[in-house]
């Protein structure tokens, strides 16, 4: 089985697991409202702690955590605007900090980048 949604006594989607590439293992799990999705969490390396989190808004990608699989810090988070990749915030040095900003364009080159101080 790839996927197995559960749905509400309406029978409107709230749940959602799947075996994206076919491996046998169940790596995503999303969680709906009104039938949208409202987040996907993604267990890519199998160790039972999401390494991806995805955040809709109204039912579109806004963005994502990308998280350090050996301690769970988000290292990186991604921002979307109409479906593309807008801007990016990264944690280079892992102190916690996301220092490094880009800003891209709609072929998802960069455009811009900036460093930012901790307060």
């Amino acid at each position: 089985m790839d996927a197995t949604e559960r749905y509400n006594a309406s029978g409107v989607t709230t749940t959602r697991e799947a075996d994206e590439n076919g491996d046998g293992f169940v790596e995503s799990h999303s969680t709906y409202s009104n039938g949208n999705p409202r987040r996907t969490s993604i267990d890519r390396n199998r160790d039972g702690t999401p390494d991806i989190h995805v955040h809709f808004r109204n039912g579109v990608v806004s963005h994502e955590e990308i998280r350090d699989p050996r301690g769970g810090a988000i290292v990186r988070v991604n921002y979307y605007l109409n479906f593309l990749l807008n801007r990016s915030e990264s944690d280079l040095d892992g102190d916690g900090f996301t220092e490094t900003v880009r800003n891209y364009n709609e072929l998802g080159e960069v455009t811009a980048t900036e460093t930012r101080e901790p307060r």
